[in-house]
């Protein structure tokens, strides 16, 4: 509401062959216990992997879907729940985001149709909680940032904390890319 962020909710998205798009939507269909209507594309899919080709699965424990379903402006793209909640935190949806169970409902409860928002993409994360530098960096399986490092740095620099910054800390958190923000203070310029 108001442009402020109301939740945040760890999410799978599309796999590198299925990237989930970036941008504004807006959404246009809410629906509690979807039936899943199967792209071509994915029965396609299906049929090379030699899988029984589905063309719907109605609601139930073996919907994919899971229990909500919201329907956005980027095509057959949308925001849904899952019966694989193992899933979450990866890579491997065609396109869709897929949230766990409990917090698709959270979520279904608080939009309507025609609510907007913004898909982006960002793998690096820079915080400031006053005393502390945190850096999270994630994986960037979309090979969309060049150099992840670099990127950490523009960021750092752009909120005016490289100064504050432990260079080493920096570049580790980076090589690790574990997606956790960790505090990468430096000690000795910290009270600047």
């Amino acid at each position: 509401a108001d442009g402020r962020l109301q939740g945040h909710y760890p999410i799978a998205v599309g796999g590198r062959e299925w990237q989930t798009p970036l941008g504004a939507f807006t959404i246009v269909l809410k629906e509690e216990n979807p039936t899943w209507d199967v792209p071509e594309s994915i029965q396609d899919e299906m049929r090379r992997a030699g899988k029984r080709v589905l063309t719907r699965v109605p609601p139930g424990p073996q919907n994919p879907l899971g229990k909500y379903w919201l329907g956005l402006s980027l095509g057959c793209v949308g925001i849904h729940g899952t019966n694989a909640p193992l899933s979450i935190y990866s890579f491997g949806t065609h396109g869709c985001i897929r949230l766990r169970p409990d917090d698709i409902e959270a979520l279904y409860a608080q939009v309507s149709e025609g609510d907007i928002g913004r898909i982006v993409y960002e793998p690096v994360l820079v915080a400031y909680d006053g005393t502390d530098v945190y850096l999270e960096v994630h994986p960037d399986p979309y090979r969309r940032v060049p150099d992840l490092l670099q990127r950490a740095f523009e960021l750092l620099d752009a909120a005016g904390l490289t100064d504050r910054s432990d260079r080493t800390e920096v570049v580790e958190t980076v090589r690790r890319a574990e997606g956790v923000a960790v505090p990468v203070t430096d000690p000795e310029r910290a009270d600047r």
